[in-house]
């Protein structure tokens, strides 16, 4: 009985190479190596199966031979559909640093935050400081009344959520 890998990590689609009949080149080929034979005779393909063309009657393929040539391909296809991790880490998110509670006393700090929110303040800077509502309504309300771009109410709406998910967490 053959021992064949999985192929549940097989991707949906296949890479692409470039346009058809075109072979791109690897990094050492056998046909760049210029050793004595290579350079008086040029470049033989030796194919790993003598008798390519006709009959492989009189070659010895067993199951186990079969299986292991599959699994190393699937091996070595796992290991191409890798990509590397190039994404940021997430950032921590301190809730004491970048939080802040409305309280009627912060009125002002309030407004000018909206303001600089409705307008094109980065969102870089507008997230070293978040007011958080205590009312669900309150906050939309605000966002209705600085007449917030949708894009960035949602931004904020992100950053509300974000501070009760890690309230929960801790």
């Amino acid at each position: 009985m053959m021992a064949v890998a999985s192929a549940e990590k097989r991707p949906l689609k296949r890479q692409k190479l470039g346009p058809p009949d075109v072979y791109p080149q690897d990094a050492k080929q056998k046909e760049d190596e210029l050793d004595d034979v290579s350079v008086k005779q040029g470049f033989t393909h030796r194919p790993q199966i003598q008798d390519e063309y006709s009959s492989a009657q009189n070659t010895s393929i067993t199951p186990a031979k079969v299986a292991n040539y599959f699994n190393a391909i699937l091996k070595k296809k796992a290991e191409c559909n890798q990509l590397p991790d190039t994404a940021r880490k997430k950032q921590q998110i301190n809730i004491k640093g970048n939080f802040w509670l409305v309280t009627p006393r912060s009125k002002a700090a309030i407004e000018a935050w909206f303001k600089d929110l409705a307008g094109s303040k980065p969102l870089t800077s507008l997230a070293k400081k978040v007011p958080i509502f205590s009312k669900r309504e309150d906050m939309f309300l605000t966002l209705c009344e600085y007449s917030v771009p949708m894009l960035r109410a949602t931004w904020f709406i992100k950053m509300t959520s974000a501070y009760q998910e890690s309230k929960v967490a801790e």
